[in-house]
């Protein structure tokens, strides 16, 4: 609850789930229902004030009944869920079209039972058989001109086709159908204006609650970033007058760490140098590493101990040396999860498009 004064101006509901994050299982609260009284709107709330941005989206599709016609598949069936006890049908498409994808919930027979019986309780659930295997089912709502999915999975393209194709047979009972699925879809769709019909709907958000600044020199050394070191020595330094104020900065952000102590910023030939017996690489890998776990030890304890994940990304985590190293020393603390390699292209990519389709305001940091 939020206060303003004595009154209490928002109110926010949350649940324990468990949701798939990168692959793995994350135990979380998720907030799943959010009131703000009128007169605090604007001005109370738990999101962006908190410091919540978005983390995963959805494509929202909407298109006239009558458009649907290209995209069916007469060679399916169907049938209705008209009880908890046929969950079974549901979770085998559900598993497979969330494999892989972030910000959805894991799902256990209870949780399938009391999702069922609250879908029933407004609306209807179809599913879509090749045979006698489930490939799609579909959670809508009927009454007006646009039927609303509010639950579209399937396992594969005939799938998918087969529901849009049920869809396209309530015509007489609606004009329109909107559907929501996973940004990893390609599908090709036309839109007549190029405006309308295709949105991208945030669905999960979440928060950075402390950074180190590592390109300025705060945090463990790297491969080539100096990391946190000796402030009196640094000064010294500083007005030694060997050094210009460019060369120190390139020191700090890229011609420190490794580089300075082996001439390399590769993780890779480090190994090699050591495999060969040069022990300064050991010593000097082993230090970037105790670094690294110290800098853990301090987030978990800015964080009270509440840590659920240790995400180890980036190219050094494709060495498997260096990963266990931080998994013997830190996996005391939470479950180490690793995604080796950059997805930075990918990352910068998501986020320009939300900003094109006015999803999000960008933010200027000066």
């Amino acid at each position: 609850m939020g206060f303003e004064g004595d009154d209490m101006a928002c109110l926010t509901h949350l649940n324990p789930y468990t949701l798939c994050l990168r692959g793995k299982a994350i135990d979380m609260s998720y907030i799943v229902g959010l009131a703000t009284h009128p007169a605090a709107r604007r001005k109370a709330g738990f999101y962006q004030p908190y410091g919540y941005e978005l983390y995963c989206h959805q494509w929202k599709e909407t298109m006239p009944l009558e458009a649907l016609r290209p995209l069916t598949d007469r060679t399916v069936r169907y049938a209705f869920v008209n009880s908890p006890d046929q969950w079974p049908y549901l979770a085998a498409v559900y598993e497979g079209y969330t494999k892989g994808l972030s910000g959805y919930a894991l799902r256990d027979e209870q949780s399938w039972r009391s999702h069922i019986e609250a879908q029933l309780a407004e609306g209807n659930i179809a599913v879509c058989f090749d045979g006698d295997e489930p490939i799609g089912y579909a959670f809508y709502q009927l009454g007006e001109p646009t039927i609303i999915s509010g639950e579209f999975v399937y396992t594969c393209r005939k799938g998918k086709r087969g529901l849009l194709g049920y869809m396209y047979n309530h015509r007489s009972q609606g004009e329109a159908f909107q559907w929501n699925e996973g940004i990893h879809d390609q599908s090709y769709r036309f839109y007549p204006d190029g405006k309308q019909g295709h949105e991208t709907m945030p669905f999960m958000t979440g928060r950075i609650v402390d950074v180190n600044n590592a390109l300025d020199g705060d945090g463990p050394f790297a491969p080539d970033r100096a990391g946190s070191i000796p402030s009196s020595e640094l000064i010294k330094v500083c007005f030694s007058g060997q050094y210009t104020k460019e060369e120190l900065l390139k020191f700090i952000s890229s011609k420190g760490g490794l580089v300075a102590y082996l001439g390399t910023n590769s993780v890779i030939q480090v190994m090699e140098r050591i495999a060969q017996g040069d022990q300064r690489a050991k010593k000097v890998l082993d230090a970037m590493c105790y670094n690294i776990v110290k800098q853990i030890g301090a987030m978990a304890a800015a964080l009270s101990g509440s840590v659920q994940a240790i995400v180890l990304t980036g190219g050094i985590a494709y060495n498997e040396p260096v990963v266990e190293y931080i998994r013997e020393r830190c996996s005391f603390i939470a479950p180490i999860a690793v995604y080796p390699g950059e997805n930075e292209l990918e990352a910068l990519v998501t986020n320009a498009l939300v900003v094109l389709r006015g999803v999000i305001t960008p933010k200027v940091y000066k």
